[in-house]
């Protein structure tokens, strides 16, 4: 079977940057279908992190806690000697500490202090502190909090990948419209074929590569592969491969001489002979 050159590109897996440029010309539907995908994959390997690092902490903190501790009219009520650490590894650590003495340390990429009268979250990210509200109870102790969150914790599961995935996709749409003016112009100047609408759903096609990137990192950083600083600028990497993408994909589009002689011309005969004027060779006809 020959493949002739002047083929389209097919559309069906947007890794390469061929792949990525047949999406241009495909219906919207099916980018859309493929970011689904995307997103779903994403999505799972984010829930899978979450679920087996920092909610297996809060499980393994919960069955630590003493038996009527707890956090009543905005102050700390703890029967238990202080500073004290509660659990935790090296994701996500939970320590007591009222006067916030800072003789625990942190150990772990995540570290939630629990002070007199506020908490303090710890991490490479930065650093964030906020009072406890007034009126606000909350049981520090394992026979009210254990059947409380094992209640919670699988709709949080599935809440945060969800809400993973719809970020990626509010992502792709507001950035594709950025992405799409550079590829059209990019198509502009080399004169490929591209409009407008095709730019945009090329700029969403060539986002995808990227999010693997991110849940392979995901994955990565679950097993230890990698440290916290590593995910954060594999979140970066990630645009960049976008960028990589959008920069590149216009120029495997077909050019636009080709793109117009690929669709029928009704004011051209089909018949070549007509076309020069010849007379039709027809047994039936009179010489």
């Amino acid at each position: 079977m020959r493949i002739r050159v002047d083929e389209p590109l097919l559309a069906w897996l947007p890794l390469t940057l061929r792949g990525v440029a047949a999406f241009a010309h495909v219906s919207l539907r099916r980018v859309i279908i493929a970011q689904l995908i995307f997103a779903a994959v994403v999505a799972a390997a984010f829930a899978l992190l979450i679920e087996t690092t920092w909610f297996a902490t809060i499980r393994e903190t919960i069955a630590t806690l003493p038996a009527n501790g707890q956090i009543q009219h905005g102050q700390l009520e703890w029967p238990e000697p202080v500073p004290a650490d509660l659990d935790g590894g090296r994701f996500l650590k939970f320590s007591i500490d009222p006067a916030h003495s800072g003789e625990l340390g942190q150990e772990s990429d995540v570290a939630i202090e629990l002070g007199q009268t506020n908490i303090w979250i710890i991490s490479l990210l930065g650093y964030l502190e906020a009072p406890y509200p007034p009126g606000w109870s909350v049981a520090l102790n394992r026979a009210e909090l254990e059947p409380w969150w094992g209640a919670r914790e699988p709709f949080l599961v599935l809440g945060a990948g969800g809400a993973m995935g719809l970020l990626l996709l509010v992502i792709w749409w507001t950035l594709g419209l950025v992405y799409a003016v550079i590829a059209w112009v990019l198509a502009l100047l080399s004169n490929r074929s591209l409009g407008l609408a095709g730019a945009w759903k090329l700029a969403g096609t060539a986002q995808l590569p990227g999010t693997l990137l991110l849940a392979a990192s995901f994955l990565s950083y679950r097993f230890g592969w990698l440290s916290l600083l590593h995910l954060v600028l594999s979140v970066g990497l990630s645009f960049a491969v976008a960028w990589f993408y959008v920069l590149c994909t216009p120029f495997l589009l077909p050019p636009v001489e080709k793109a117009r002689a690929a669709k029928a011309n009704p004011f051209i005969p089909s018949d070549p002979a007509a076309a020069k004027g010849q007379p039709d060779k027809n047994p039936f006809t009179r010489c």
